[in-house]
């Protein structure tokens, strides 16, 4: 009896101290566990910052798109009305030098428009690049 008591005591010591090994190589795990895991953390905290001033830069590049936008918009318009005054102040030249007697209204027949000469400028240009695509 006291063998058996021996060896049951033997056998118990020895599922013992396998037990403590799996419980200190658990530990291990989950102590490299959460190291990767504080790395891993810090490494999006860091993601995170960079993405967020990413996002601040992109914000101020589309402000300032959306004011050169506005700029440009205002500058075509400006464009528009500034062509629009040059063909009224010409036409208005050319009736004065054809009541003095200057100019014949005959080469006055159309008013000189300005946004059909750059249409057909676009269009020339258009014409001269698929020739080039073409034949260049």
């Amino acid at each position: 009896m006291k063998g058996t008591m021996q060896s049951a005591l033997q056998a118990m010591e020895a599922m013992q101290r396998d037990w403590d090994q799996a419980v200190a190589a658990n530990a291990a795990e989950l102590t490299d566990l959460r190291a990767s895991a504080a790395a891993e953390a810090r490494k999006q905290i860091a993601e995170t910052a960079a993405l967020e001033s990413m996002k601040g830069e992109m914000q101020e590049q589309a402000k300032a798109i959306e004011s050169l936008a506005s700029q440009r918009q205002s500058l075509s318009q400006e464009e528009v009305t500034m062509r629009d005054r040059y063909a009224k102040l010409r036409q208005r030249r050319i009736d004065k030098l054809v009541e003095l007697g200057r100019m014949k209204p005959s080469t006055t027949n159309a008013p000189f428009d300005l946004p059909a000469v750059d249409e057909v400028a676009a269009s020339a240009e258009k014409a001269a690049q698929a020739f080039r695509r073409f034949f260049g």
